[in-house]
């Protein structure tokens, strides 16, 4: 097991570096420095065993058969931390909105909104986990529109408030 905790500071001191900075390219950056922040984590996520994955396991290893939907897939994965509709990802898997949504649901196991809403909610445990940022900087940056959802949805995910979860968060 590679330890990344290292790496993850660079990247997350970077990051918050960025976001007091006023330099030209301070959004480009920041988005690098995040994207590189969600490859690290993920690939500490898949190097250990977990609690169990709510997301079918088909997702989870790329086996899905219909064009479309992997192709909205992969879309998702680089694109959920932006305000999403399952019109605009329809659209993007050149699909109605009815038959992608159905389709999506038969192909995953899950519908479109509660696949978004996990990944989104993983992300932002993953960074609460890593990083000391605000916990109202990490739903932002993790694609929530409002921080009374956040708090609500990941209380309802993980047992216990974002808040108190950063607090006591350890790593092995």
């Amino acid at each position: 097991e590679s330890d990344i905790m290292p790496e993850v500071i660079s990247e997350a001191e970077r990051l918050w570096s960025e976001c007091a900075s006023h330099q030209p390219g301070k959004r480009l950056l920041m988005k690098g420095s995040l994207e590189r922040l969600l490859i690290l984590l993920m690939r500490r996520c898949l190097d250990q065993p977990q609690e169990p994955r709510r997301m079918n396991r088909r997702i989870m290893a790329g086996k899905i058969q219909h064009p479309s939907i992997h192709k909205a897939l992969v879309y998702l994965q680089h694109h959920f931390r932006e305000p999403l509709t399952l019109e605009a990802v329809a659209r993007e898997a050149k699909l109605s909105s009815n038959y992608f949504s159905e389709l999506f649901r038969k192909s995953t196991g899950i519908t479109f909104q509660c696949y978004l809403q996990e990944l989104r909610l993983e992300f932002a445990k993953a960074l609460l986990a890593s990083s000391d940022l605000p916990v109202t900087e990490v739903c932002f940056a993790s694609g929530f529109n409002t921080l009374p959802h956040f708090e609500r949805v990941f209380k309802k995910r993980y047992g216990e408030n974002p808040g108190r979860f950063s607090r006591k968060r350890t790593w092995r």
